[in-house]
């Protein structure tokens, strides 16, 4: 997560395609494959049986506040804050030290992350105990291309703490608003990465509930990350009979 003021570059690619052989990359790298123009559907199961094992066995991380250096206020929400901070924790944990970047010549930089800071006395007075455990459940075992990365969560007598990736880019909200409208080649680009990312959530069972500009931000690539899953809902048959 992140609120940069600055534009990011626009990595607008000449065709929408780009998007779908990068999304299938990942699928490849999920099954521990590569593929080439389409997902085989062994790559949909593999990512499902990856999502439930991590879903029904979440890791526990050793970690307190102090292990983490505030930068600079990111925003803040009806129960919480998010902030990015910089974890000093001396030595770095080895879930931090991870490239952001599929370019191996960019130094990592995963230990600057967006911590959410969830405040249990006012989750539990506003009723939302429920939608705080489950985005964090639900975060800690999604792995896509489009969808903002989880690193740890940890908890306090006072808070829960959810480590997420950086974006600088701000949101599509305000690039939108700024711009007033996309030109159709813009809108492909993001559609087709919004398109993808809903499908992955799909295949998993699970509905996002939650969709609008406010909710994807822009990398420092120019790529969505789709962020905010506290009204998403795991669904194992049937359907979701309630709004949110």
């Amino acid at each position: 997560m992140g609120a940069n003021k600055s534009h990011p570059p626009y990595v607008i690619e000449d065709q929408v395609d780009n998007i779908f052989l990068l999304n299938h990359t990942a699928m490849g790298s999920v099954s521990g494959q590569q593929t080439n123009n389409a997902v085989p559907v062994d790559c949909y199961t593999r990512a499902r049986e990856d999502f439930d094992r991590r879903y029904e066995s979440p890791q526990h991380y050793q970690l307190v506040y102090r292990d983490f250096q505030i930068m600079r206020p990111l925003g803040r929400g009806a129960f919480g804050s998010v902030k990015e901070v910089k974890c000093i924790k001396d030595p770095l944990p080895d879930f931090l030290i991870v490239s952001s970047s599929a370019d191996i010549n960019i130094k990592p930089v995963s230990y600057r992350v967006a911590l959410k800071i969830i405040n249990k006395k006012s989750a539990h007075k506003m009723k939302q105990e429920e939608h705080v455990v489950n985005e964090k459940r639900i975060l800690q075992a999604l792995n896509f291309p489009f969808i903002i990365k989880y690193y740890f969560s940890f908890k306090d007598n006072a808070n829960l703490y959810i480590g997420l990736e950086l974006i600088e880019g701000g949101e599509l909200f305000r690039h939108l608003r700024d711009a007033e409208r996309f030109d159709e080649k813009k809108a492909k680009f993001y559609s087709a990465q919004i398109t993808l990312a809903l499908e992955y959530l799909h295949y998993l069972g699970i509905v996002y509930r939650d969709l609008k500009p406010e909710n994807l931000l822009i990398d420092r690539h120019g790529y969505l990350k789709m962020c905010d899953f506290g009204f998403a809902k795991k669904i194992d048959r049937g359907k979701a009979y309630t709004l949110c």
